[in-house]
């Protein structure tokens, strides 16, 4: 029998050691997709309730729930309940905001739309400022959001001085600025979508999530885990809801004109 080249022999080994190796080690996982490659035909639906009408011939809406399962985290209290400077508003309550849920509903999930929409249908922002209050000692509200090119303003009410550290990678800004009290408000106009963070280093509990949109189809939702986001025109849309705690969710939801598509979106707590 004639001798097989040492070249196909070469080839044949490293063939058998490749399948070895792939079979001896699990597949590294797959990152997830960033909202820019997300598609409605590559997400699941979103878990259906009752559609409602909507007041428009030419738009619909979105409305759902936002539940969470598991074990949630209890509300604590937070060291503002100390100091009598922060104890002004008979109506702020010192307690832990990051998780807020009640009966399994969850507060302060940011949903947003981030796939279906035409850039042409997007309308200019909003002449009206988003605002953020430093009010006993808590930033209120504690997650909202605007649209690029809409003001965000940041007031105080509190008797007591603060510092507005904020965090916005996507805008490349990081300022870092003292208020005190009586001060005016401060004004901000971001040009990229972002999630900024702001946070106080005298009340280091105080901190807040301001989402930036491309758009103004977004909702927080509120104390009973609801959410509404109107005037979107007919298609299939890709909603995300985003948790600091419990991170975020996607599901594809069809709009159609005069009618609101109702959807719910549920968290599990580890």
């Amino acid at each position: 029998m004639k001798n097989r080249p040492p070249s196909l022999l070469l080839l044949v080994w490293l063939l058998v050691l490749c399948a070895c190796e792939e079979g001896s080690h699990p597949a590294a996982p797959v990152p997830p997709k960033a909202p820019s490659e997300v598609s409605f035909l590559t997400v699941e639906l979103a878990e259906l309730t009752e559609a409602r009408a909507f007041d428009s011939d030419l738009l619909g809406a979105v409305h759902g729930v936002i539940r969470v399962t598991g074990d949630v985290p209890a509300r604590f209290p937070l060291g503002a309940r100390k100091m009598s400077e922060c104890c002004q508003f008979d109506d702020v309550e010192h307690l832990s905001d990051i998780v807020v849920a009640a009966d399994g509903k969850l507060k302060n999930a940011f949903v947003s739309v981030i796939s279906g929409f035409q850039k042409a249908d997007i309308p200019t922002p909003s002449a009206l400022p988003v605002v953020v209050d430093q009010r006993g000692c808590i930033y209120s509200p504690h997650v909202t959001g605007l649209q690029v090119g809409q003001k965000l303003r940041i007031a105080t009410s509190d008797p007591t001085a603060h510092n507005v550290n904020m965090s916005a990678p996507g805008n490349r800004l990081s300022p870092n600025i003292a208020m005190v009290a009586g001060q005016d408000p401060v004004e901000f106009v971001f040009r990229r979508p972002d999630l900024i963070k702001l946070r106080c280093d005298l009340h280091p509990w105080m901190t807040a999530q301001v989402h930036v949109c491309k758009h103004p189809w977004f909702a927080v939702s509120d104390a009973a885990g609801a959410f509404r986001i109107p005037n979107l025109p007919p298609g299939n849309y890709v909603i995300e809801v985003q948790h600091e705690e419990f991170g975020v969710l996607r599901g594809g939801v069809a709009v159609e004109a005069r009618r609101s598509a109702g959807v719910a979106f549920e968290f599990v707590a580890d």
